[in-house]
């Protein structure tokens, strides 16, 4: 049986593998989870993207398929309260617009 281990602080979709391996996620597109490794799958990230994609992502597990879900999102709306909140620093909502 496969071991997992789900987790999203980095906010960079990904399944990482033992081996080192590497799959950046396809939006909607399901990966089937091999039996024979451990693997982390990073969830990607709701409002602070890091990897140059604003939307939101999410995952869904469906027993042993996982897909990465894109959606986009009112980051807008976000960025404006962030620069209007003094105690926050503006490049908190600047990187929204890019997703970093």
């Amino acid at each position: 049986a496969p071991q997992l281990t789900f987790v999203g602080h980095s906010h960079v979709p990904g399944i990482f593998f033992e081996s080192r391996k590497y799959i950046a996620p396809v939006n909607n597109e399901p990966f089937e989870i091999p039996t024979n490794e451990k693997i982390i799958i990073n969830v990607g990230s709701v409002g602070q993207p890091r990897d140059y994609d604003n939307r939101a992502c999410w995952v869904e597990v469906d027993g042993r398929r996982v897909t990465h879900h894109r959606v986009p999102y009112n980051f807008h709306q976000t960025y404006e309260k962030v620069r209007s909140t003094r105690m926050l620093h503006i490049s908190l909502g600047a990187r929204l617009i890019i997703g970093v």
